[in-house]
């Protein structure tokens, strides 16, 4: 694909997201490389500057770590996360009483115990533990539950107040609003209006398929403000989803399925029709691509194309062109990660895009990444990288998050680094461009 062709893509999805001023400053506030401001010279990557780290992924000197443990008591750990424009935020994986929402001021010393800060969202709340992802909408971070049955409590943090201050941060218990036992979400997605929570399952064995939504434009502590679509009534089979994406006009959500009946069921929500209704929903079945084309962690939208991050089972990656049908299989196309990384099947923990490349995390062993300028079905759009070729050490990674210049890597427990690749030695755009959007 020429490079021009990724600023059409990018031009073409600021196009589509004009639904509103305010929902189009929000979502580019979250994604500032997505800029399509001014356009390369042909042959020059689209986020190149020039530093000698530009995309070396293998080069060590291009990375850096920090023991979050200095700062977190007691080892626990994070899925997923957001990034404000300023502050990377870590969703915390803990106990109850002892789970530590962590915050990283961006524009400060990454090696400075001063840059980090931390709230135990447990002594707020004791019923608030365990968060598996977060959405951005603007003003505040919401941080999706991953916790127990019946004591399902979605956190909310306002940006414009103290991080440790707890006047600064909210719960609100989502059990009701389902209207039936719920175990866990995966992951939150934010349209511009709506934060979506990502169900994941409905108790320890069950898988789940309730999606709940907030109108951030209301209460958060109301009722009213909350609904519930549950995706069986769409298809007895779209159950359990690992993490999510949006497109300017559709939210998707990833399959992750480990069981028969429930495996490769991926969801799409068109948010311009009824929530309610079963016929603003469709699924496709991603083992029409390949049998073992199911359970992923993770989905990112690149301008044109949707992705997944295959969470098991030798690195099968769909990706959907979102200007075809989605429940046409021919909209879709696979690549095995096998072919370029032979040594052990893959094992991802998650999907991020920088503007050029998407970034498939190493959950095991290796990880992926591949380069949406060239051909997607081509290995030499591919590369591989090891953990044990740069600073990861051996947890497994739980998502990841870019703020325009470098690339996170979100670890599971504290007993191992929180790793950080420079892609660019610059933000793709200047923080008073980028960050002034109120």
């Amino acid at each position: 694909m020429p490079v021009n062709s990724l600023f059409d893509r990018c031009r073409t999805f600021r196009s589509s997201i004009a639904v509103s001023s305010l929902f189009a400053l929000r979502l580019f506030a979250a994604l500032p490389f997505l800029s399509c401001d001014s356009e390369p010279p042909d042959g020059t990557p689209s986020t190149s500057d020039g530093s000698a780290c530009d995309h070396a992924l293998t080069n060590r000197a291009c990375w850096s770590t920090f023991g979050v443990s200095k700062i977190v008591p007691g080892g626990y750990g994070f899925f997923g996360g957001a990034f404000d424009g300023r502050y990377l935020h870590l969703a915390g994986n803990g106990q109850p009483g002892a789970t530590y929402m962590t915050r990283f001021d961006t524009q400060a010393d990454f090696l400075s115990e001063a840059a980090w800060s931390t709230f135990n969202i447990g002594a707020f709340d004791y019923a608030a533990y365990r968060f598996a992802g977060a959405a951005f909408d603007g003003r505040y971070i919401y941080y999706a539950p991953n916790s127990t049955p019946n004591k399902i409590h979605v956190a909310r943090y306002d940006t414009q107040a103290s991080f440790e201050a707890p006047a600064a941060w909210s719960t609100f218990n989502v059990e009701p609003i389902a209207a039936a036992p719920v175990l866990s979400f995966k992951g939150a997605v934010f349209d511009g209006r709506y934060v979506y929570f990502i169900p994941e399952a409905d108790d320890s064995d069950a898988p789940g398929g309730k999606v709940v939504r907030y109108d951030s434009q209301s209460p958060f502590d109301t009722a009213a403000s909350w609904s519930m679509f549950d995706t069986v009534r769409v298809n007895p089979k779209a159950q359990r989803f690992s993490g999510g994406a949006f497109d300017g006009r559709y939210l998707y959500m990833a399959p992750a399925g480990t069981k028969e009946g429930e495996r490769g069921f991926a969801a799409r929500y068109d948010t311009q029709a009824s929530f309610e209704q079963t016929s603003s929903w469709s699924t496709f079945d991603t083992t029409a691509l390949d049998p073992w084309a199911f359970e992923f962690a993770g989905a990112v939208f690149d301008g044109r194309y949707l992705y997944f991050a295959a969470r098991a089972f030798g690195g099968r990656t769909p990706r959907y062109d979102t200007q075809g049908s989605f429940e046409d299989p021919l909209s879709w196309s696979l690549f095995d990660a096998q072919m370029f990384v032979k040594e052990q099947p893959q094992n991802f923990g998650g999907v991020v895009f920088d503007g050029r490349y998407v970034y498939f995390l190493p959950n095991a062993t290796f990880g992926a990444r591949h380069d949406t300028t060239a051909d997607f079905a081509e290995p030499r759009s591919w590369s591989g990288f090891a953990k044990n070729a740069i600073p990861f050490r051996e947890s497994p990674t739980a998502g990841g998050i870019f703020d325009g210049r470098y690339l996170y890597l979100i670890p599971a427990n504290l007993t191992v680094n929180l790793s950080r690749f420079e892609v660019r030695s610059t933000p793709s755009l200047p923080p008073t461009n980028r960050w002034s959007f109120f």
